[in-house]
């Protein structure tokens, strides 16, 4: 009844929907006229519109159209979506936040992916990345490397196995869906753009002394990728300086630069050796632990690189009432777990954590408040050895559509 209240006139389109069921007579839809309709379908989950398809042909022609698609992209609200894998239970579990709801038990819930259960060896699944509402995983272990992008709400999948996708984002000027991938020559890494379309199109964008130190998806804000970067000498991963220890691709000039992290460049190097990125509503994050602070920053000048610390949280104090360590008590790899403590969300006042022995805690900056945040349906384990969190909207894109340059797009029922 909410979404009702916020659009009247939807209220209305659905009087006439019952009405035309009963009746058996659908000419009552058609008193709105093409504009209104879209403009109130548009505002639907896409799953919802999906099924509202089958209504009536007029409502499938309508949102049926690249216009329409577009449009409920821009207006769809992105959700974060955040995959668990842990030692003790081997499987494929991805997660959604929903800030929304008024039960804290409902925060996070599982998110069912029909067409992942068609996939063998699911368990060796990497969420890489998302845009428009396309997933990306990645199959470890197996030769040659393989990639899906799928579209969990139109059952299609398309399997790629040309390369390490370390980025996908879509260029709105030349209108194609783009990969970022490169490959490793000496101590240099050469990268590439790749274009999807009837052919694959190859570009190389430079070649740099430093790669993604995360080999997932970066985080996507203002038109640009964002990665924390990492080198290497012979066998041996080395750090970059603090003036270079984030990777930015701007989508709109294609190409690379090298920036700071948010601490004072002239602080020692292990500040961005466990720093992290996130991008959250529309705002990029960095994270780190120092001692027993967990600091996070947003950036709030793209243009010229100004941060804001906007969380200071201290394990011991703000935690205690879930205390994660004591740190005159621990042994170093269990300081070392404590490290790990990731940054799921950011809503408002409010931060999503996860600690990889802890669970997930929703941390209140302004009260000074701190509360277990549960899942709708709690897995076996709630005990992780990693977590990748990734915002996407959910999409009516074909992905024939844009991957007619691979054989065989793939589609479920």
């Amino acid at each position: 009844m909410g979404i009702c209240l916020c659009f009247p006139w939807f209220s209305h389109l659905w009087s006439c929907f019952i009405a035309s069921s009963t009746s058996q007579d659908m000419a009552s839809l058609e008193i709105l006229p093409d504009e209104v309709t879209t403009d109130i379908l548009s505002r639907l989950p896409a799953d919802q519109l999906v099924n509202l398809r089958g209504v009536c042909k007029r409502w499938c022609s309508l949102t049926s159209t690249p216009h329409f698609v577009q449009l409920h992209l821009e207006i769809s609200t992105p959700v974060m979506y955040f995959q668990t894998t842990s030692f003790q239970d081997i499987r494929f579990t991805l997660s959604s936040v929903d800030w929304s709801s008024k039960k804290r038990k409902q925060l996070i819930r599982e998110v069912q992916l029909p067409v992942i259960e068609f996939l063998p060896l699911k368990s060796d699944l990497v969420f890489s990345g998302s845009c428009n509402g396309l997933f990306i995983f990645r199959r470890n272990w197996v030769c040659p490397l393989t990639n899906y992008i799928f579209n969990p709400i139109r059952l299609e999948i398309v399997t790629i196995t040309l390369c390490l996708i370390v980025g996908f984002f879509f260029d709105s000027l030349t209108n194609k869906y783009q990969l970022v991938t490169y490959d490793n020559v000496m101590d240099d890494f050469r990268f590439y753009i790749v274009s999807l379309g009837p052919s694959l199109r190859w570009r190389k964008v430079g070649s740099f002394p430093y790669r993604p130190r995360e080999m997932f998806a970066p985080s996507v804000v203002n038109g640009c990728l964002h990665w924390m970067a990492i080198g290497k000498r012979g066998k041996k991963n080395i750090s970059p300086p603090c003036t270079h220890s984030i990777m930015v691709f701007s989508i709109e000039h294609c190409e690379f630069r090298f920036l700071p992290h948010p601490v004072r460049v002239n602080e020692s190097c292990q500040a961005h050796e466990r720093m992290h990125l996130l991008a959250a509503k529309g705002h990029l994050y960095a994270y780190g632990m120092h001692a027993k602070l967990l600091d996070i920053w947003a950036l709030e000048d793209s243009a010229n690189w100004y941060w804001v610390k906007k969380f200071s949280i201290h394990l011991e104090q703000d935690l205690k009432h879930y205390p994660v360590y004591d740190i005159f008590r621990m042994s170093d790899r269990e300081y070392l777990r404590i490290t790990q403590i990731k940054l799921i969300d950011v809503w408002k006042d409010e931060v999503l954590l996860v600690g990889l022995d802890e669970g997930f805690f929703r941390y209140h900056r302004r009260l000074k408040t701190i509360t277990k945040a549960q899942f709708a349906h709690p897995p076996s384990v709630l005990k992780f050895c990693d977590v990748i969190a990734i915002e996407s909207t959910m999409s009516l894109t074909l992905l024939r559509d844009l991957c007619d340059s691979f054989e065989g797009v793939e589609e479920f029922p």
